[in-house]
């Protein structure tokens, strides 16, 4: 058991070897109000991309703020949230650049535009549904209504009717042959 799980660290060791190894260090190093960063949380199980927009960098001299608005996708949805990165929290962020933000948001805004419109499908049927309900309670509705003509019969009566018609149909049936 000892030597399965120090073969798991080994191959998580040599997995971030490959990759720092391989891929170039970037550091934002002068933000502004209305830059573009990308920010990945891995504190959570499902490990989500931000983009952020820095709104406002606030400094009084002893501490920093970063205010921004930030978005995160998922399945095609899209959320926005204020976040606060303090001057001295270990946060990584990266540089993003327009087109990556464009591509990314594409596809939450025609998920957004399907469900609008499914949205004003239900409202116009939720209309149709509120207005016959007030023509019913304001009696404009019965005034329209009339009610079904109808015979009652006992079961006895119907069995009979019913054994009538098909001898009937039985006596149409023998004269034609």
């Amino acid at each position: 058991m000892v030597s399965e799980v120090n073969k798991i660290k080994k191959l998580n060791m040599q997995t971030k070897s490959i990759v720092q190894s391989s891929a170039n260090v970037i550091r934002i190093i002068n933000l502004q109000q209305g830059d573009l960063y990308k920010r990945f949380d891995d504190s959570s199980y499902s490990k989500q991309t931000f983009y952020g927009i820095v709104q406002n960098i606030y400094n009084d001299g002893e501490k920093t703020f970063i205010e921004s608005v930030e978005y995160k996708t998922n399945y095609g949805d899209i959320e926005a949230s204020i976040y606060v990165i303090r001057g001295d929290a270990d946060v990584s962020i990266f540089p993003a650049t327009l087109e990556e933000v464009e591509t990314e948001f594409a596809r939450c805004e025609q998920n957004t535009i399907k469900k609008i419109q499914d949205k004003e499908e239900e409202i116009v049927k939720l209309n149709k549904v509120l207005q016959t309900t007030k023509e019913l309670v304001s009696g404009q509705l019965q005034a329209k209504l009339q009610q079904a003509t109808f015979k009652t019969f006992t079961q006895q009566e119907y069995n009979e009717k019913v054994r009538a018609t098909e001898q009937r149909k039985l006596e149409a049936e023998s004269s034609v042959f």
